[in-house]
């Protein structure tokens, strides 16, 4: 077992393997949705809903919170890559070592000694989230967990990575604002998508993405397994 966890995470054998036996204990034990129905939500690498931000609007309100981005994370930060909270374990934007400002593995390896934390335990909405530009993700808001607004500029970018193991203990969905951006998913690389559109997305296959532009905001997006049917109409 922790063979198969070190080739996904080789960062994890700094840890002692208690740790990471605690963190894979707590990922196995939680309630996850078949595979064949995660296929069938999944009917592509980007499944396209009928959730669509006003990007102008948005790009108007988020400029008020554009110095409470944070650099995402401790690592790269030799690229230019931020984050805010659409919700984080408080509901503050002043959140210390606010999981939703950096990746899960590195908040776990850094900050989590006595209770592990996943995607499910971070529902708290920040006042992000009350955007009236972000209203028409309503329908999904109820089962939000670990969300954040990105802002890359040129060169941001996430290295090849999994974010959901199967069968599968939440669902993701992700958008952008801006066309200057590239995803690979599944080794296929993805221009195609109209900015400010929410996208159903497959992180359980190896993806990655960046930008080649300044200002390229993307809704990162978690939502617990029970917004299933939701999802599944939004995407008809």
């Amino acid at each position: 077992m922790l063979e198969i966890i070190y080739k996904i995470w080789p960062q994890f054998r700094e840890l002692p393997e208690e740790k990471v036996i605690r963190w894979y204990k707590t990922y196995d034990n939680q309630t996850t949705i078949d595979n064949e129905k995660y296929f069938a939500l999944h009917t592509s690498s980007l499944v396209p809903t009928s959730m669509i931000v006003d990007v102008e609007l948005f790009h108007d309100q988020i400029e008020k919170y554009r110095n409470q981005f944070s650099q995402w994370g401790i690592n790269h930060v030799n690229f230019p890559r931020y984050g805010i909270p659409l919700t984080n374990l408080t509901g503050s934007l002043k959140e210390e070592n606010d999981p939703s400002r950096m990746p899960l593995d590195e908040h776990f390896m850094y900050h989590q000694d006595k209770h592990i934390i996943t995607d499910n335990d971070v529902r708290i909405h920040t006042e992000i989230c009350n955007l009236s530009s972000l209203d028409p993700i309503n329908p999904i808001k109820p089962y939000l967990i670990r969300s954040s607004i990105l802002r890359w500029d040129t060169m941001g970018h996430f290295k090849p990575h999994i974010d959901v193991g199967l069968p599968a203990p939440n669902l993701r969905l992700w958008g952008t604002t801006n066309p200057n951006m590239c995803l690979k998913i599944g080794g296929k690389i993805i221009r195609d998508f109209e900015p400010g559109r929410i996208y159903i997305i497959d992180t359980s296959k190896i993806h990655e993405g960046w930008a080649t532009d300044d200002n390229v905001y993307q809704f990162f997006i978690g939502c617990s397994i029970e917004s299933y049917d939701t999802l599944i109409n939004l995407s008809q």
